[in-house]
């Protein structure tokens, strides 16, 4: 197939062209994909930490509450006193003292005295008093050091709380039993459940290390201490690992992550936004890209059009002309009609064909001059013919007389000798 030199010319341009566009819109999608993602994955980082340090400080600060309660010198030797089975002392009075030096009260649920025995022996919770707690596992660490025991379901209440325990010692620093605290755990949830900075379908909640949800999740209601999560990013983060990650969430959605590990806890907390939110605004250029490509080709095409006629159409022009002068015309006027290649171009084939027709000129007169010597050449010629036939004709001639002379003789010798017999 061929193709003519305007075709190849808007050719060359829309392949250029569109390749640079292409290339173009190739890198800005990428690096607005990796600004994207970046930029999801730093905020997934702040609002996680924001979380885990509010989570942290709000335990810290609950823990540092009950042991400073526990401690003060007039609760603390009330609660020595009843632990030891001293009967003066009023159980009331240590509950009342115990109450009104708690600072957080408003998280307050109920709290407990227990003996080395693991029995409660004493309670804001009446209810309560007399309870064996010696298998409970806040009561067996409580006993060595201040402890939190994370999530669980007070069947009591009705709700998920955790306990803080801390040892109760005497002034030898023996062991005397243990001050056990069960605190809700609603603002925990409440805080979890804030989606702020997160989109419609971002979240955040906490997974103890037995891999339970132990905070309200957003597509499964109810899943709280019920439904069980297992995920690589989510194993590695219980294994005290932190990371960002890629992949299906617990409800099967793609979606952007970052699991931190928060030991006062020891829980992972889990901050998310599904992909398709996240990356809208990447996605939703796509269809702009693919008009500015298409935009750019119809620009190409014209621009690739007139560009080519600038250049085609003066060789177009200059072909015609040539075509002309290859028929024998050579009055063919050519006048430069740009001031580029072309203009020099159409420069050299005038000098050309001057110098053509100079040469052409010059041929005709050599033409003439030698016409002129061949034909007086042919007139000698011609003239040397005639004598020459002449001159053959006047032998001839002779030649013919001779052997009539000859013959004559020989008659009259035939004679003479017929008379001398």
């Amino acid at each position: 197939m061929r193709l003519s030199l305007s075709k190849k010319i808007i050719i060359t341009i829309e392949v250029a062209v569109l390749s640079t566009a292409v290339i173009l819109s190739l890198i800005f999608f990428f690096f607005l994909e990796s600004n994207t993602k970046n930029e999801i994955n730093m905020r997934l980082t702040s609002i996680s930490y924001l979380k885990g340090d509010y989570i942290s400080q709000y335990f810290n600060f609950s823990i540092l509450d009950i042991e400073t309660n526990i401690n003060s010198r007039e609760v603390h030797s009330e609660v020595v006193k009843l632990l030891k089975g001293d009967k003066n002392t009023n159980k009331e009075k240590v509950l009342l003292l115990l109450d009104n030096n708690m600072v957080n009260r408003s998280e307050l649920i109920d709290f407990s005295i227990l003996n080395n025995d693991g029995v409660i022996v004493a309670s804001n919770n009446k209810q309560e008093e007399g309870k064996i707690k010696a298998d409970e596992s806040y009561f067996v660490d409580g006993k060595i050091r201040t402890t939190l025991k994370s999530f669980v379901y007070d069947l009591t209440f009705k709700k998920i709380i955790l306990t803080i325990a801390t040892p109760v010692k005497d002034t030898d620093g023996s062991v005397l039993g243990v001050f056990a605290v069960k605190i809700n755990t609603e603002n925990i949830n409440y805080l979890m459940s804030n989606r702020l900075g997160l989109g419609e379908t971002g979240e955040t909640f906490l997974v103890n290390t037995s891999h339970v949800v132990i905070t309200d999740l957003k597509k499964e209601n109810g899943a709280a201490l019920k439904k069980t999560i297992y995920l690589p990013q989510i194993n590695s983060c219980l294994d005290k690992n932190s990371n960002h990650y890629l992949l299906n969430d617990y409800h099967g959605d793609k979606a952007f992550g970052y699991a931190r590990w928060v030991p006062e806890i020891e829980s992972c907390l889990i901050s998310k936004v599904d992909y398709s939110e996240a990356m809208d605004p990447v996605l939703s250029l796509i269809p702009r890209l693919l008009l500015f490509i298409i935009v750019i080709f119809i620009l190409a095409l014209f621009s690739g059009y007139l560009i080519s006629q600038s250049i085609v159409k003066p060789l177009q022009t200059l072909r015609d002309k040539a075509l002309k002068v290859k028929d024998g015309d050579m009055d063919v006027e050519i006048e430069p009609e740009l001031n580029d290649e072309v203009g020099d171009m159409a420069i050299s084939f005038k000098e050309m064909l001057n110098k053509l027709k100079e040469l052409y000129q010059n041929l005709e007169d050599k033409v003439k001059e030698r016409t002129e010597k061949l034909e007086m050449s042919a007139r000698k010629l011609e003239g040397s013919l005639e004598l020459y036939e002449k001159n053959n004709k006047m032998m001839i001639n002779r030649e013919l007389e001779m052997i009539k002379l000859k013959e004559r003789i020989k008659e009259l010798e035939e004679d003479k000798q017929n008379h001398g017999k």
